[in-house]
């Protein structure tokens, strides 16, 4: 806008100079013409640069409005944790690598939490338990709440010491996690599926070899993890 007004300025000083070398009765037609112009040219640029504003306006708006929806769309709302469909995404960074571990974890006996103190209750110690979880989680580690009282954890690595260090702390850390509620706390415990996967195998496989090393640690007595390697 400044540098519009600017070349208005000049070219009206340019005009000024040129036309005052004419006679008096067409300098007085010229001059007018040109500040018609000038004065056309300027409410010209003050529209144009009003109508600039707005639509950037617009423009950050609606950009705001699309990382909202995104965000809404891949975040679980009761945890802020990635959602299913948000994890399943950033998984993509992983396909390149050899080996990631897909480690499920559930809660053991959520149910009853929601059958005994109500749904309330239930929503509160999920929260804590997800804020709990990233509070153990690697630098690297992938964590989403991918439905009920089940999360996933995608570990780039498949150095089984670092993983298993960390399925301890977990077990160790939830077992002690309480909530309080009217009259005390509770605690639940969790189960733990963890597969080695490499990218030979299908995502979907992967999952299904961590779904059932989780119920294999679930018939073994919960509050414990089970490990099952893809590519055995």
């Amino acid at each position: 806008m400044g540098l519009v007004l600017f070349f208005v300025s000049s070219m009206l000083i340019f005009a000024f100079t040129i036309a005052s070398q004419l006679p008096a009765w067409e300098f007085s037609y010229i001059a007018m013409k040109i500040l018609i112009l000038c004065v056309s040219t300027a409410f010209a640029a003050i529209f144009f640069d009003r109508f600039a504003h707005i639509f950037n306006d617009r423009i950050k708006e609606e950009r705001s409005m699309r990382t909202l929806f995104e965000k809404q769309a891949n975040h679980d709302e009761l945890t802020q944790l990635l959602s299913r469909r948000g994890i399943f995404q950033a998984i993509e960074r992983y396909s390149k690598l050899d080996y990631f571990a897909i480690i499920l974890l559930d809660i053991d006996y959520f149910k009853s939490v929601n059958d005994m103190y109500g749904h309330d209750i239930g929503d509160k110690y999920l929260v804590a338990f997800a804020a709990k979880l990233q509070t153990l989680l690697p630098e690297g580690y992938l964590l989403g709440r991918i439905g009920g009282e089940e999360f996933l954890v995608i570990a780039p690595t498949r150095d089984e010491n670092s993983i298993q260090h960390f399925i301890a702390r977990c077990l160790v850390d939830i077992e002690r996690l309480e909530i309080e509620i009217a009259d005390g706390t509770i605690s639940r415990t969790c189960s733990v599926g963890v597969c080695l996967h490499n990218k030979r195998i299908p995502l979907a496989a992967g999952l299904k070899y961590a779904d059932t090393a989780l119920y294999q640690a679930k018939l073994e007595g919960r509050n414990r993890s089970a490990w099952y390697t893809s590519d055995a």
